[in-house]
């Protein structure tokens, strides 16, 4: 499993086997957010499965799909509510990393942090999210205008 740790909270990662939950348990996360769908190629195990690994090995889990190649603000929200609610550090994991780091992006958008901040984040960890500056700025935008 390949892993991009994103901030001291969250890190991004590949697709977990069965054996990825024990040592992500030893490597000290507390919590699990899968972000594959359930009808992605190549299922290592499916997430009834990964539930029952995480509780196995002590991990909190949660289980919020995003299919690849689509952007689902939806999805982020329950990203960002998971963040909220789940002990920390938290390793969110899809096929590649590309769908949980993206997840975290628009998840932060209505945070206290700038689009610029986030996207540096992402790049540190590996990942050009360029193409998601105006879809920030969009979010970041409509929660300004709901705070007041």
């Amino acid at each position: 499993m390949n892993r991009m740790k994103l901030t001291d909270a969250v890190t991004a990662g590949s697709a977990m086997s069965a054996e990825d939950f024990a040592e992500a348990a030893a490597d000290g996360f507390k919590s699990i957010i899968n972000n594959r769908a359930g009808t992605d190629n190549n299922l290592l195990i499916t997430p009834v499965q990964e539930a029952a690994l995480a509780a196995q090995h002590g991990l909190e889990y949660r289980h919020i799909p995003m299919t690849s190649g689509t952007i689902s603000v939806k999805a982020a929200a329950e990203f960002a509510k998971a963040l909220d609610e789940l002990p920390k550090p938290v390793l969110a994991h899809c096929g590649g990393a590309a769908r949980s780091a993206t997840l975290w992006a628009l998840s932060q958008a209505p945070s206290d942090l700038e689009v610029q901040e986030i996207l540096a984040t992402t790049a540190g960890a590996g990942f050009d999210f360029s193409h998601l500056t105006p879809l920030l700025r969009g979010l970041k935008e409509d929660s300004r205008r709901e705070e007041k």
